[in-house]
């Protein structure tokens, strides 16, 4: 004879929810759970802006952007391989792009796309509304 399951439905209590966005944060969302663990990565990414679309070419190696090519539509005042050359070596983190391109002095180097907009559409993150 089979044995026979019951099963209980409760509802989630504000500990519950708390502790589910607590393992979250250390164990999915983090950037190393992301990134950091992984060995090896390719990746497009593209981003529309109101000056033009932003492609990039991703190779990523423990978190951290190995190779970069970037195409698309944009008016930038420097080539392509300059902002190439600043991303390569950086974690791939929307902050740390950002910050690396503006020490850079590349803040105004791309018509209509801010760092900003750059380090989101590397790091994957959706654009702001």
């Amino acid at each position: 004879s089979r044995r026979q399951r019951q099963m209980c439905i409760r509802e989630s209590t504000d500990s519950d929810l708390a502790r589910i966005k607590e393992l979250g944060n250390t164990h999915f969302y983090s950037w190393e759970a992301r990134f950091g663990r992984n060995p090896a990565c390719s990746m497009i990414r593209s981003g529309h802006f109101a000056g033009g679309t932003l492609e990039m070419h991703l190779e990523t190696r423990h978190g951290l952007i190995s190779e970069v090519h970037i195409t698309g539509d944009f008016f930038a005042s420097v080539d392509a391989e300059t902002i190439e050359r600043v991303l390569t070596g950086l974690r791939l983190d929307e902050g740390v792009i950002a910050a690396a391109l503006r020490k850079a002095g590349l803040q105004d180097a791309v018509r209509d796309i801010s760092p900003e907009d750059i380090a989101r559409t590397a790091a994957g993150t959706p654009p702001e509304n």
